[in-house]
C-alpha cells in the first residue's frame, strides 16, 4: 500500500488496513511528490502508527521506486530526505538511488547506507554479488529473478557467508507471483520479511476462481 501518488489520508487507510489484518509493518512510497509533501505524508503515517499499532515491533518501511521513477534522486536530495527521516524510526529504505548504477551507493555517505534495500529489479546471482559489501537487506521475488534455480544460487551463496544479510520477499502482481514467493520464503530461513501487496490486480480474475 501506501501508492507514491496518495495523500496523507489515503496512505493512512492503508497503513490501518495493515494494523487490523495483523501484518507486522507497512511500506509506504515516496520520491514522486514534492519533497515538503512526502515529508508531511510520512510523519503523519508515522504518527497514526504509533497510536494506533497492536504490535510494540510493528515497522515502517520507505520505498523511493528509484528503479521505476524520473527524474531520479541525486545524492544531495536524498540525503535531505534521510535527515527529515531520522526522526520517524524507518526500517529500511528501498531504492533509495538508481539500483543499476552501482557507483551511487559506492560513493553515498557509509553510515547512512546501513538500512538500505535492493534486489527487487535484480534478474542475476551477479548483480547481487555487486552489492555484495554495499547493502545489508536484500529483496528477492523469484519470478523477476528468472525462477527457482537463481534464487537458491543467491540464497545458498549469501548463507554461507558471515555477513549477517537480512533478505525479505518481494511480491508485486497476481497470487501466482505471491504463491511463488511464498515457497521459497518457506523454505529458506534467510528471508525474514515477507511482502503482502494490499492492492487486488485484475490480472487475479483470469488466474484464480
Amino acid at each position: 500500500g501506501g501508492s507514491v501518488a496518495y495523500n496523507e489520508k489515503q496512505c493512512i487507510a492503508d497503513a490501518e488496513k495493515a494494523i487490523k489484518d495483523g501484518f507486522d509493518g507497512f511500506k509506504m512510497r515516496c520520491g514522486f511528490q514534492a519533497f515538503e509533501k512526502d515529508i508531511s505524508r510520512v510523519k503523519e503515517v508515522f504518527n497514526f502508527i504509533e497510536s494506533n499499532k497492536t504490535k510494540n515491533n510493528f515497522r515502517l518501511m520507505i520505498d523511493f521506486i528509484q528503479g521505476t521513477i524520473y527524474p531520479k534522486l541525486n545524492h544531495e536530495k536524498l540525503k535531505e530526505y534521510l535527515k527529515f527521516f531520522r526522526n520517524f524510526d524507518i526500517f529500511w529504505f528501498e531504492e533509495s538511488l538508481d539500483p543499476d548504477n552501482v557507483v551511487l551507493y559506492e560513493n553515498f555517505d557509509k553510515e547512512l547506507i546501513s538500512n538500505f534495500s535492493l534486489g527487487e529489479s535484480f534478474t542475476s546471482f551477479n548483480e547481487y554479488f555487486a552489492y555484495r559489501n554495499i547493502v545489508n537487506i536484500f529483496q528477492i521475488d523469484v519470478t523477476h529473478l528468472g525462477g527457482f534455480v537463481e534464487a537458491a544460487k543467491v540464497l545458498n551463496y549469501f548463507s554461507k557467508k558471515d555477513n549477517n544479510k537480512l533478505f525479505t520477499s518481494h511480491v508485486w502482481g497476481s497470487k501466482l507471483s505471491l504463491l511463488l514467493n511464498l515457497a521459497i520464503f518457506k523454505a529458506c530461513n534467510l528471508i525474514e520479511w515477507f511482502e503482502v501487496p494490499l492492492l487486488s490486480f485484475e490480472l487475479n480474475n483470469h488466474l484464480f476462481q
